[in-house]
């Protein structure tokens, strides 16, 4: 029997939230195959971000590493990283979304010799990268609050209100939107000499590179989340939140502790392709009776 894939969202490893699933039967069912547990690279660095943070250093070091260390067989590539291989380098479905296995034993020991006083150097290497990601998500955020207002002006000159915009209609407008938008990032994004036919060859087959193809229905799905939704609040780690999702590709379930924009994303995008999403307490109840039975 195939083992159940299941994507940790990183608010897992939380001092609020980790004691259900370190008391689980996770470990055993990943040593035995019947569970494996996917490390997107995206959750992994919202994880190691704790490492920095007085409060929740300690709980790194002694508990969620070592889960993170004893469960993980594989860590994931980022996924501009993924598209490479997927579309310009034509794996199409079977690229692999893995980093190369050297990469995730060097990970690997890192993580396991951390020292214990919050002077780890990789924080100090990484600050541009994250100072970085902090700016992305402020101007993605002021791009969502600028287009909320010229639809919600749109909308109204139509005497169209947000609430009469069906989720059959919000899910047309994203599937009608999302080739103009991936080949506007495939343009700007492929690292190759001509980016704009290896957009082209994404459009005439969308379905073969299923990790680009799903970033550019995030990336649609949230400009309209912006726009139909106005009075949700608008979450600067909503891309990141997508990021995590996309996984779900290759898997069966999601663990999270998310109550908004997530959850609603989910909700729209991926339970009605039969994944699943849990809460920690909800995966921790799920995983006994399948412990019992195996």
């Amino acid at each position: 029997m195939d083992s159940f894939r299941v994507v940790l969202d990183a608010n897992v490893f939380s001092l609020d939230h980790f004691d259900v699933l370190d008391r689980s039967p996770i470990r055993d069912l990943v040593s035995r195959g019947r569970l494996e547990l996917i490390y997107g690279d995206v959750m992994l660095n919202e994880v190691i971000a704790s490492y920095g943070v007085t409060r929740t250093r300690d709980a790194f070091l002694t508990r969620w590493v070592p889960f993170i260390l004893g469960t993980a067989t594989k860590f994931g590539a980022d996924l501009q990283t993924i598209w490479q291989r997927e579309v310009i380098q034509g794996r199409g479905p079977h690229a692999s979304i893995w980093l190369p296995a050297k990469a995730f034993e060097r990970i690997k020991a890192e993580l396991s010799s951390l020292p214990s006083d919050g002077t780890w150097p990789g924080l100090d290497e990484t600050k541009g990268e994250r100072d970085d990601e902090a700016k992305k998500k402020a101007n993605q955020r002021a791009l969502s609050v600028d287009i909320r207002q010229v639809a919600s002006r749109a909308l109204r000159a139509r005497n169209i209100t947000a609430d009469k915009v069906t989720h059959e209609a919000f899910r047309s407008l994203t599937d009608q939107h999302m080739e103009t938008i991936g080949r506007a990032v495939g343009e700007a994004h492929f690292h190759t000499f001509d980016a704009r036919a290896v957009a082209n060859r994404w459009a005439r087959a969308k379905g073969r590179y299923p990790y680009f193809t799903q970033f550019a229905a995030n990336m649609t799905y949230k400009e309209l989340y912006a726009m139909f939704k106005p009075n949700a609040p608008i979450d600067t780690n909503a891309q990141a939140d997508l990021d995590i999702l996309t996984h779900l590709l290759r898997a069966d379930a999601v663990v999270t502790n998310e109550i908004g924009f997530m959850r609603t994303a989910f909700n729209d995008l991926w339970r009605s392709r039969g994944k699943t999403l849990f809460t920690s307490e909800e995966f921790a109840e799920f995983l006994r009776p399948t412990q019992r039975n195996t």
